[in-house]
């Protein structure tokens, strides 16, 4: 049985509308929720112009597997906070700035990002330092979904042609 702990992400950037329905299809494969101990997300829960967040208890891994794929597949940012289970790993989150490489960082609960006094001797300089956490305080914006027709119950896309 893997270890599990609970988890949250916020996602934004830019996602035709035509993904829409993976993204949904992710979302469902890990079973996010409105909240801890919420309903689950649904269709009406993404809102074109706002960010998306979505959380749970009980997760393997702590990770959203489906959903940060899909955030990597598709160039969407994604800040994804996790709690410790202890005897495998610490308090951290993982975020995607849209292209490049996921980082990982060590975290409090709160999300304040930590570093040890190794790390720190080893970065060197302010200027380093915030260079290295700079990631970890991605502002990941809203989710825009763009194109004509979405399938997307609460918002309007943004940028598509109408035939009206």
């Amino acid at each position: 049985m893997a270890d599990r702990a609970s988890a949250s992400i916020v996602l934004g950037g830019t996602l035709s509308h035509i993904h829409v329905d993976d993204l949904i299809a992710a979302i469902g494969a890990d079973r996010l929720c409105v909240d801890y101990g919420d309903r689950p997300l649904d269709e009406t829960d993404i809102i074109s112009g706002f960010s998306l967040y979505g959380a749970a208890t009980g997760v393997a891994g702590a990770s959203f597997d489906a959903v940060e794929a899909f955030c990597r597949d598709h160039g969407l940012h994604y800040v994804r906070r996790s709690d410790a289970c202890p005897g495998s790993w610490d308090t951290n989150m993982v975020v995607f700035t849209g292209d490049g490489d996921v980082r990982t960082f060590a975290s409090d609960d709160a999300g304040t990002v930590m570093l040890s006094i190794d790390e720190i001797r080893d970065l060197g300089s302010m200027s380093a330092i915030y260079n290295y956490v700079g990631p970890a305080m991605l502002d990941v914006g809203p989710l825009v979904i763009v194109g004509s027709d979405p399938p997307v119950a609460g918002g309007q896309a943004t940028g598509g042609d109408s035939d009206g």
